[in-house]
């Protein structure tokens, strides 16, 4: 699990992340010198292994939590196809003003369960 907070870190990091994801930063942080992660929020990059219920920043039960709770939940979801990748986009409102957008790519690391609710939430989305 990678949490990143700048485009520096963010472009540091390229061949390891996505294209999309170092865009996104890019577009997440702006020009602007008043960006804080700890206010306005974040990138997570989640590669095959990490545990998913240990991503207590966006729930208490890590991701898993938003799946099955209709009191939490995406503010939106994204299948991005990148090179032959999928890589879906997550992003969950934390607070008025901050946001979190998690990225993984899809593949067989992943739970039955959670492919299912991204496909139905990227294409409800998607409409």
């Amino acid at each position: 699990m990678i949490r990143i907070t700048s485009t520096q870190q963010a472009e540091s990091l390229k061949g390891i992340l996505p294209e999309l994801v170092i865009k996104r930063m890019q577009e997440f942080e702006g020009t602007d010198d008043i960006y804080d992660p700890d206010i306005f929020g974040y990138l997570i990059w989640l590669e095959p292994g990490d545990d998913l219920t240990q991503l207590t920043d966006l729930a208490q039960g890590g991701l898993y939590d938003l799946l099955d709770n209709e009191w939490l939940g995406f503010e939106h979801v994204e299948l991005h196809r990148e090179v032959g990748r999928d890589i879906y986009e997550m992003v969950v409102a934390i607070d008025a003003d901050k946001t979190i957008a998690v990225f993984l790519e899809a593949g067989p690391w992943l739970d039955l369960h959670l492919i299912e609710v991204l496909k139905a939430e990227a294409a409800a989305h998607s409409s």
